[in-house]
């Protein structure tokens, strides 16, 4: 098994270990859980999404799948810190911790470099926003950071870094519409 959607349902429990599976969408379920084996062990795992469900607690602090481009787990009820591993993906385009619980500060830096689309909006998260915060992310092109309790700003040199979106970077399916603006 590669591929798998049961997103849309009423499922409820715990979402079980998958091992080979390259991506998993179980969006808008009422699940409590996920096997925290998903974080280190299915290093095939390309897409994660599991938004609008009943998860709740911490995220695992360990991440070491370097071929995730994709992690959806907004609408949920996570507590804790955004885990460092997290911002170190290689792969990871897309991050979507947005309406859960998360606390904390923004990386001071990142490895990553791939990073498109990061929304952290409505959580509690807490600090300065680092001045070198996403510096190497040249193909971002869309932050959402309000309604925490971050201070600061971002200058205008690092926003100049960060891709604007134009018509080429959008193809179709490449954006979610139910969590698009």
């Amino acid at each position: 098994l590669r591929y798998m959607d049961v997103g849309l349902n009423q499922l409820t429990g715990a979402f079980p270990l998958f091992r080979k599976i390259e991506s998993v969408n179980f969006e808008k379920n009422s699940l409590t859980s996920i096997d925290g084996h998903y974080s280190t062990m299915v290093r095939s795992m390309r897409r994660f999404k599991g938004f609008h469900n009943a998860l709740a607690g911490p995220l695992p602090s360990t991440w070491n799948l370097p071929n995730l481009i994709e992690l959806d787990l907004g609408y949920n009820f996570l507590t804790g810190t955004i885990p460092n591993d997290l911002w170190n993906l290689p792969s990871l385009k897309t991050l979507w911790l947005d309406h859960c619980n998360l606390t904390g500060p923004l990386p001071e830096s990142s490895e990553g470099t791939s990073m498109h689309r990061l929304w952290l909006d409505s959580n509690s998260l807490t600090g300065t926003i680092p001045v070198m915060f996403g510096w190497n992310w040249t193909k971002l092109y869309s932050v959402k950071l309000q309604e925490n309790l971050l201070t600061g700003s971002i200058s205008m040199e690092q926003c100049d870094r960060w891709k604007r979106l134009g018509p080429a970077d959008v193809s179709t399916g490449t954006i979610d519409a139910s969590k698009a603006e």
